[in-house]
């Protein structure tokens, strides 16, 4: 069950999207950390937890890379067909910032 950050409502519809991937690396809010999957000769993944050193700056650097989103906002409908972003739900805490998602496409906010 998720709840939408702009309306209150509860909603029980659960639609899996893709991760956000950011400078090679996937990332997974809810389990903190970054991961990198390499196919190539010798197939591996490397797992970055947000806590380590080299983390810690690969969040700072995501963080600053995502739009705010503000909740207060009346969202317009895109004449574009792209999405409006209008069902958020919050998806975990990084380095005191609240992090949420679109619902639909699965874009990050801060």
């Amino acid at each position: 069950m998720s709840k939408n950050l702009n309306t209150n409502e509860e909603t029980h519809e659960s639609m899996a999207t893709a991760l956000p991937e950011f400078k090679g690396y996937t990332v997974d809010i809810r389990l903190g950390q970054f991961r990198k999957v390499s196919r190539k000769d010798n197939p591996s993944i490397e797992f970055l937890d947000f806590d380590s050193a080299e983390g810690k700056k690969l969040v700072i650097e995501y963080i600053q890379s995502l739009d705010e989103f503000s909740m207060d906002a009346d969202i317009p409908e895109p004449t574009d067909g792209s999405c409006s972003h209008k069902h958020i739900e919050l998806i975990g805490k990084v380095l005191g910032y609240d992090i949420a998602r679109c619902i639909k496409c699965g874009k990050h906010f801060v």
